[in-house]
């Protein structure tokens, strides 16, 4: 509620206001007048009284309560039934409200006079289009089967193509003679080539029969004697 002297700064800001409305009419300060001016529009014909309010921002029951003296002069007035009662309030910050007075009740109106609408709540226009987030509240993690039923997905590898001429990158063994080292090549060609010019197998035994011969102990040319008999030496009859 403002306290002091009426301010001419919120009745001046108030005039351009009540011109849109319709045709003003200012009144004559009088004892026992509470009205500033009288606005007469094509639908109905207000009597405005101005006030200043530093604390402006407040619901209409707020509102009632801080200017409930203003309200009772404004509603003990001598008017026709047709005559609205408004009370419009200013701030030093340019902010104005506007209300309707209805015995003890306030209507809060926009600046041409009509009822201000309460804020819609709930779904906006457009339903199907635009939906409001819901929480809900998780009861676990979810579980999952050991073996799904279904089959493996496909997790798009097989379907990238491999370049011709390079080999694929998975580790394994190496098959076939043709991925074995050089070296190791080498030496089993040159075991072959050894068993040919020999004639002996991997395992070392030798290939071929034994000559008869009368001679015991006796083997064929090339191979070794027999030793010698005990307490004779090589050389002696």
């Amino acid at each position: 509620m403002s306290r002091g002297p009426r301010s001419p700064r919120a009745l001046a800001a108030a005039l351009p206001v009540a011109q849109v409305r319709g045709e003003l009419m200012l009144l004559e300060k009088r004892p026992g007048t509470c009205f500033d001016f009288l606005v007469s529009g094509p639908a109905t014909t207000s009597v405005i009284r101005v006030d200043r309010a530093l604390r402006i921002h407040g619901t209409p029951a707020e509102i009632a309560s801080g200017f409930s003296d203003t309200i009772s002069r404004i509603s003990a007035a001598s008017l026709a039934p047709d005559i609205s009662r408004e009370l419009w309030l200013w701030s030093p910050w340019g902010t104005m409200r506007y209300f309707r007075i209805e015995g003890v009740d306030i209507t809060e109106l926009d600046p041409l006079g009509n009822v201000r609408m309460p804020l819609v709540k709930g779904a906006c226009a457009g339903a199907g289009q635009f939906r409001h987030k819901t929480s809900r509240k998780k009861t676990g993690c979810p579980t999952f089967p050991l073996q799904p039923s279904g089959p493996a997905p496909d997790t798009g590898v097989a379907m990238i193509p491999q370049p011709s001429g390079i080999a694929s990158a998975a580790p394994g063994p190496a098959t076939g003679s043709g991925t074995e080292p050089a070296p190791i090549r080498y030496l089993k060609h040159r075991a072959k080539e050894m068993l040919k010019e020999t004639g002996q197998k991997k395992t070392g035994i030798v290939s071929g029969s034994v000559p008869a011969s009368d001679t015991c102990g006796s083997i064929a040319s090339g191979g070794e004697s027999d030793p010698p008999s005990q307490g004779s030496l090589p050389g002696e009859g």
